[in-house]
């Protein structure tokens, strides 16, 4: 559900509220365990309280944001979302494209990873694919100096999440 909306108010060019539904999305396993998704209300069990006004935290570090930027990654239904956020604002790129091949780049390059294999050949035509499909959208946004943050989720992240 979460995912679904994110992807409809991204096509509709509501960029900030498709990153908040999508953090919200990365968020509901632990609301839930921890309770604070008010007692599972019928409200909330119907998916009303996605669409409630809410203060979002994302635009309240904007204006703190001068050193850094984010790029968040999600795969939506349809295709591949990147949003970039900082404190010029926030901006997205929408892509309608199957993910399967991505994420299978990025299981390959994960495996590889974790073998060793010291094949620069190999490591560089992987990343090249990754910069084509995760930097490039929104390359024009990036700024020399900053920090640049990258949240990956949905099996595009290609390096172990944790160290062998």
């Amino acid at each position: 559900m979460y995912l679904g909306l994110a992807e409809a108010e991204l096509i509709q060019g509501r960029s900030r509220d498709a990153l908040e539904t999508y953090q919200r999305y990365l968020g509901a396993p632990e609301r839930l365990e921890s309770g604070v998704r008010s007692n599972l209300s019928a409200d909330a069990a119907s998916g009303r309280d996605l669409i409630q006004p809410h203060a979002s935290l994302i635009e309240s570090r904007i204006p703190l944001m001068t050193k850094e930027t984010v790029l968040t990654y999600a795969v939506l239904p349809d295709g591949l979302a990147i949003w970039i956020y900082d404190d010029r604002g926030i901006n997205a790129s929408w892509t309608k494209e199957s993910t399967d091949d991505l994420k299978e780049l990025a299981q390959r390059f994960r495996d590889w990873h974790r073998i060793r294999r010291r094949s620069r050949l190999r490591c560089n035509a992987m990343v090249a694919v990754f910069t084509k499909r995760l930097i490039a959208p929104v390359e024009a946004r990036l700024v020399p100096g900053r920090s640049l943050v990258m949240r990956l989720k949905d099996g595009l992240l290609p390096y172990p999440s944790s160290p062998d």
